[in-house]
């Protein structure tokens, strides 16, 4: 099953928030197949960080994302990254910007 999900929210200047968890079924497998970044004010590129977690740790290459490596409408490819069943996959951003900003994602991912 295909699961695409696009989620944002507003974070005030110096916040962090969780804005995706999805726990994996015991189970199950997770491939995580794309990924894409909301921002509402483009120079605020490079003072806001992605990350996709695995269990509270980063996932390589996706650790410490700064610049914007795809959008809601075209993500990128993430190359089928595998979350084990019991895993738990997050994406955090933290805002590190001057003023509040309108961030998300788009997450694009297969259980099988």
């Amino acid at each position: 099953m295909i699961k695409d999900i696009t989620t944002s929210a507003t974070l005030n200047s110096n916040s962090t928030t969780t804005i995706f968890s999805y726990q994996v079924p015991a189970q199950a497998k997770v491939y995580l197949k794309k990924f894409g970044q909301l921002i509402s004010d483009f120079s605020a590129v490079g003072s806001v960080i992605w990350k996709i977690l695995r269990n509270g740790n980063p996932v390589y290459p996706y650790e410490n994302i700064k610049e914007i490596i795809g959008n809601a409408y075209q993500p990128i490819d993430t190359e089928n990254i595998e979350f084990q069943g019991g895993d738990l996959l997050s994406v955090v951003i933290i805002n590190n910007y001057s003023t509040s900003l309108n961030l998300g994602i788009r997450i694009v991912f297969e259980v099988i």
